[in-house]
């Protein structure tokens, strides 16, 4: 996603990439902290200032991670949502966090549960597996799929499948309006 942006942008903005950003923290006590936990390797304007820091990650590495963390917090709410038996909520939180990051493997899983729950077994699977081509180690993705193939019995040779029934239905009535119309044509001609 990175280099797609990148590429996207116009050659005048690439200094735009690593936009130097001053964080620092005063806590109750009035220390103050020098964001150590980002990564950093410029310190201060003169290089001595440690209460303010600079960090060297650029401002995508760092909207990448935010996006990663809220998404994590919706799949969280999701879950929790979800076992609470608010199905409809719980969807919501899941596809918030896909939008924002649409390679979240476990946000997946957890969508491909809660749709097998609801009954929609062929999106749960889809899900599922999409979660597994993203991160083949992905916790749950393969038992949840164990679960639907046992619970969901795979289709016999000389069974029919939905469409072909419908079509055969609506054959079948078709039939027998054309030899209604036709019975009422010849009652007609008799008299």
């Amino acid at each position: 996603i990175t280099r797609d942006i990148e590429s996207r942008m116009d050659p005048n903005d690439a200094d735009l990439i690593h936009v130097p950003w001053k964080l620092s923290h005063t806590d109750d006590n009035g220390q103050t902290s020098n964001g150590a936990h980002i990564q950093s390797d410029v310190v201060g304007p003169n290089n001595n200032d440690s209460s303010t820091v600079y960090p060297s990650m650029s401002y995508l590495d760092l909207r990448r991670i935010q996006n990663t963390e809220w998404a994590t917090d919706r799949l969280r709410e999701g879950v929790r949502l979800a076992k609470e038996g608010k199905a409809t909520e719980a969807e919501e939180c899941y596809k918030e966090g896909l939008d924002l990051v649409p390679t979240h493997a476990q946000l997946f899983v957890a969508y491909g549960a809660l749709c097998a729950n609801l009954g929609r077994t062929r999106e749960a699977m889809d899900k599922l597996e999409y979660a597994l081509e993203l991160d083949p180690n992905v916790a749950n993705a393969q038992a949840y799929i164990n679960v639907i193939r046992n619970k969901v019995p795979p289709r016999q040779a000389g069974s029919v499948s939905r469409s072909q029934t419908a079509m055969k239905d609506a054959l079948m009535e078709r039939s027998f309006l054309q030899e209604k119309k036709s019975s009422a044509d010849n009652q007609n001609e008799k008299y």
